[in-house]
């Protein structure tokens, strides 16, 4: 995972130190984009991670955040709170729109980045997080 990092020997260092335990991604993409509006969100990326603690998780974030904006020339945009703490940039060109989401809640971040050809994933994104976050468990500080 660290290999997706500007810096990778650093990014596994600080994983580390901020006990990160594990983490789950997932990867929608429509089988027929043609089949759908163009304003339509047409692909969903989703990661799951678990950190040591609440303040490791948001160290992650920041880190995470911080690393994908510089590296993709992307623009931060100010959003709703969901979680502990929120991120997100923007990405808009010609062809495409896209939106990545990063959200903090105790232990848990989540990242979710979404695509369409006009339209704004915002709100897709945003669900998506709400309930994801929302479905989240307080989990044993000893796990």
């Amino acid at each position: 995972m660290a290999a997706n990092y500007t810096n990778p020997a650093e990014t596994q260092q600080l994983f580390i130190t901020w006990g990160w335990q594990e983490n789950v991604i997932q990867q929608c993409d429509v089988a027929s984009p043609s089949a759908l509006p163009l304003d339509a969100t047409h692909s969903l990326y989703i990661s799951l991670h678990l950190f040591g603690s609440a303040g490791s998780a948001a160290g992650a974030l920041n880190y995470s955040f911080s690393d994908q904006l510089d590296s993709t020339g992307a623009e931060e945009f100010q959003v709703e709170v969901i979680g502990d703490l929120t991120k997100a940039m923007s990405i808009i060109s010609t062809d495409n729109n896209e939106i990545t989401l990063y959200a903090q809640k105790g232990a848990i971040l989540v990242r979710l980045t979404a695509m369409s050809p006009s339209g704004d994933p915002l709100p897709d994104l945003v669900g998506v997080a709400q309930r994801t976050l929302s479905d989240v468990p307080e989990l044993p500080r000893n796990r």
